[in-house]
Order: C-alpha cells, then sequence, then structure tokens
C-alpha cells in the first residue's frame, strides 16, 4: 500500500494526483492538519471551513477513482501548528505507518518553504533515519512551496536543494493535468486563491519527487 502524506486538503492533488490515480484502490492519503486557517479571510477560520475542506477532499479523491473512505485519514492537527504539535504528530505519524502495510511514502520535503509541510517532512525522515518504520520502504518527497526568487532565502534554499540531488534520486511520472485540475476544482474554498506557481504546478503532465530505497 502506498501512504500519501498530505500537509493540507488539496496537498495530496497538487503533488501527486497521477500517483493516487493509478493506486486509487491501494492507497492511503493522510492530511495532516484539519484546513481551518486556509483562507486569507479571517472571518471564515474555524470548524466550519475545516469540515468543509474535509467533504472537499472527500469529493476530490473519489474523482482520483479513491472510493474507500476508511483509507482516508484526518489527523485533525490545527492548520498553522504542525510545529507546536509536532510531537502528536511523530506519534501519529508512527502508529499509522507501523500499523498498515505501507511499502511507499509521499511526503513533503523538509526544504519545502511553508511550516506545516517542512515539519511534516522532517517527522517522516527522523522515523526513517531511526528505523522506526521499517527498512523495506520507498521514500518519495515532493515540494510545492518554495521561497521567491529573488531573496536571500532563495540562495539557501538553491544550496539545500544540491545536497537533496546528491543524496536522493530524482523521478517524474506522468500525471494527466486535465483530471488534476478537475480534481482541484474540487477544493473549492481554495480554487480561488492558487497563486500562479500552484496553478503551474497543477498544469503539467507530469509529477516529479526525491526518492530514496530504505
Amino acid at each position: 500500500m502506498l501512504a500519501i502524506i498530505a500537509p493540507h486538503p488539496d496537498d495530496d492533488v497538487l503533488c501527486c494526483s497521477g500517483v493516487i490515480h493509478r493506486n486509487a484502490d491501494n492507497v492511503m492519503v493522510i492530511y495532516v492538519t484539519d484546513g481551518s486557517k486556509g483562507s486569507p479571510r479571517r472571518e471564515e477560520w474555524g470548524r466550519g471551513l475545516a469540515l468543509r475542506r474535509m467533504n472537499e477532499a472527500y469529493s476530490a479523491l473519489s474523482k482520483l477513482g479513491v472510493k474507500n473512505k476508511d483509507s482516508v485519514i484526518f489527523l485533525g492537527i490545527e492548520d498553522g501548528s504542525v510545529d507546536r504539535n509536532y510531537g502528536k504528530l511523530y506519534d501519529q505519524l508512527l502508529s499509522l505507518l507501523q500499523k498498515n502495510n505501507i511499502t511507499e511514502i509521499y511526503f513533503p520535503s523538509p526544504l519545502d518553504v511553508h511550516p506545516d509541510h517542512s515539519a511534516t517532512g522532517r517527522a517522516i525522515l527522523s522515523l526513517a533515519e531511526r528505523g522506526l518504520i521499517g527498512r523495506d520502504k520507498v521514500l518519495y518527497m515532493y515540494i510545492i512551496h518554495r521561497p521567491p526568487i529573488v531573496s536571500a532565502r532563495y540562495l539557501k534554499y538553491l544550496a539545500d536543494l544540491i545536497k537533496l540531488r546528491l543524496a536522493w534520486k530524482k523521478i517524474c511520472t506522468r500525471a494527466d493535468p486535465e483530471l488534476k485540475m478537475e480534481a482541484l476544482r474540487r477544493h473549492e474554498s481554495q480554487f480561488p486563491y492558487l497563486n500562479a506557481r500552484l496553478k503551474e504546478l497543477a498544469s503539467k503532465g507530469y509529477e516529479c519527487f526525491y526518492f530514496r530505497k530504505l
């Protein structure tokens, strides 16, 4: 079974729609946060938005062919607070990845500049490096958010990316851009706010990962 670790509902579609569609009957999707702050309008934050995003996630996954709701897990960590709840996340991921027959794990890279993404990536890498999730797994890292090109932070990002490429192999796999966009549109609360970078990511006919076998 494959595990897709998504910090927020809709990250799974942005990074892994092709992977999910090809393995719809053999995939577990784990949403780390509740998405309750996923709006530029603070008055929309809260439980109502979290429930809406949960329903949108189910709808998008259904579009990608995932029919078994038992394979969709919501950890419920408050949006934007993964760093503060790192220990809780660590224990939740450890339990899920040990209990299920997971052979491949797709997760955000610690290089991703979104704090919820980078903290999630650190947790998975720590579990892997400590040998707590077995030695027969294949890890696939993805990056959704990167720093602005015109920034000092981008130079450090590039240096870290070079180190990553020396240690991990890069692979790109097919993805149907029309299907991805249709699934992404199911996230109605998020789609109007997608920036140009994310729309470009969604329009491509491939998805790229850095991978390593344990």
